[in-house]
C-alpha cells in the first residue's frame, strides 16, 4: 500500500481507522530522505497497516499541535489513539553554538538540560580541538537509540540551523541583537507566531501576534518594506514562519534564535502579561 500524505483536513479521519504509522518529515532533512524508501518498502509489505506522512514545512499547524521538535519523528495510532511517538519521555536540551560567520568554524558552545549535556559538550570540545566547521558538525554520525533520540543529534540540528543562517535560507538574530535593533530610530516589526494562549501569558509590548497556522492567510497585513523579526517559544515555529515570509517576497526577515526563552534569559525587554 502506498503511503498517504496527511494534511489538516484528512489527518483526523485517517488516524481513526485501525493502525496508522505517521512519519513527520521535511524536504531539507537528510535522515528523512534516507528513511523514506525504508518507510515505503515497509508500507508495501504491510497492506493491513496504514502508512502516512506529514510534511512539516507544508503543515506547520499539525507539527505544532503534536509538539514536533525534531525530524524524522514516527508516531503510531490505533483507532485514533496515539499509542506512542518516538521519542517517549523526551526532555528539552538547550544548545548554543558560537561560530565564525565568514568561515563557519566553531568557536564555542554552551548547553544545559536534565540529561545529555555532558555528551554534547564532550563532542563539541573535540570539534573545537579539531577546528571543525558547522558543515563538519552537520555530517557527524553520532550514536543514538531509535526509540529515545533522533537520527539527527541536537548537535547536527544546531549545525543545520547555523548553516541556514549563513546561507540566508533562514537568517537568525540573537536576543541581544534584537534588543539593540529595537532601540534604533527604525526598529523592526516583531512578529510573535506563538499560540493565543502563549501570547496572552506573556508577550513583548508592541509585537504583532499572528499564529504560524494563520500566517499564510494574513500576509497582506504585514509590510514588505520593513524589517520583520519573528519569534516563537524556542525557534522552530519562527523558522517555519520565516520560510513562509521569504517564499512570499518578504526579503528582510529573521528568526530570534532561542525564541521567547532566549529573550527572557537576555532580559531588558518590555513584557506585558
Amino acid at each position: 500500500m502506498a503511503t498517504k500524505e496527511l494534511r489538516q483536513g484528512n489527518f483526523g479521519i485517517t488516524v481513526e481507522d485501525g493502525i496508522v504509522l505517521v512519519d513527520w518529515w521535511a524536504p531539507w532533512c537528510g535522515p528523512c530522505r534516507t528513511f523514506a524508501p525504508i518507510f515505503e518498502k515497509t508500507s508495501a509489505a504491510n497492506p493491513d497497516v496504514t502508512f502516512a506522512k506529514v510534511n512539516t514545512e507544508e503543515q506547520p499547524g499539525l507539527a505544532t499541535a503534536f509538539g514536533i521538535q525534531a525530524i524524522p519523528t514516527l508516531m503510531v495510532f490505533r483507532d485514533g489513539v496515539l499509542l506512542f511517538g518516538y521519542y517517549p519521555r523526551a526532555e528539552e536540551l538547550s544548545l548554543k553554538l558560537v561560530y565564525d560567520k565568514k568561515t563557519a568554524r566553531l568557536l564555542g558552545a554552551q548547553a544545559f538540560g536534565p540529561a545529555g549535556v555532558d555528551k554534547r559538550i564532550d563532542v563539541l570540545a573535540t570539534a573545537l580541538a579539531g577546528k571543525l566547521t558547522l558543515h563538519d558538525l552537520a555530517e557527524l554520525d553520532l550514536a543514538y537509540a531509535p526509540p529515545y533520540s533522533t537520527a539527527n543529534d541536537p548537535i547536527n540540528l544546531a549545525a543545520f540551523i547555523g548553516i541556514n543562517d549563513l546561507s540566508g535560507f533562514s537568517p537568525l538574530v540573537s536576543a541581544a541583537e534584537l534588543k539593540a535593533e529595537l532601540a534604533t530610530p527604525k526598529p523592526p516589526l516583531v512578529l510573535d507566531v506563538r499560540t493565543l494562549g502563549e501570547y496572552e501569558a506573556s508577550h513583548l509590548v508592541g509585537a504583532v501576534h499572528l499564529p504560524v497556522d494563520d500566517l499564510r492567510f494574513e500576509l497582506d497585513h504585514l509590510p514588505k518594506d520593513r524589517r520583520i523579526v519573528v519569534h516563537c517559544r524556542s525557534g522552530f515555529r519562527a523558522h517555519l514562519a520565516v520560510r513562509i515570509l521569504k517564499q512570499h517576497g518578504f526579503a528582510d526577515v529573521a528568526n530570534v534564535t532561542g525564541g521567547h526563552m532566549s529573550m527572557l534569559a537576555e532580559g531588558g525587554f518590555n513584557w506585558e502579561t
